[in-house]
């Protein structure tokens, strides 16, 4: 099983140091997201998705908080030692 290192964008660690539900639906959507439950997104992304599973390669997770969408990515699916990063689609 990989390492994967969790990181969050300075937005994300603020927001989620003012709001305990927003800091709650962060965390079980990192959890939907190593589960490979990757939330809500278009079929061409999903498939993008299994692809990288299969191949390496990017795995983007879209999810509903709150605060608005936030976004999860995990730049290689495939690579022993993962760094997963949480942030808002305005900060990509």
């Amino acid at each position: 099983m990989a390492k994967r290192n969790f990181c969050m964008t300075s937005g994300i660690a603020k927001d989620m140091g003012e709001d305990s539900l927003f800091a709650y639906q962060v965390t079980s959507a990192m959890e939907r997201f190593v589960d490979n439950d990757w939330g809500t997104m278009c079929g061409e992304d999903f498939e993008m998705n299994v692809n990288a599973m299969l191949t390496g390669g990017r795995i983007m997770g879209v999810y509903k908080t709150k605060l608005g969408k936030i976004w999860i990515i995990n730049d290689d699916a495939l690579a022993t030692e993962q760094t997963i990063t949480v942030l808002y689609p305005s900060e990509y």
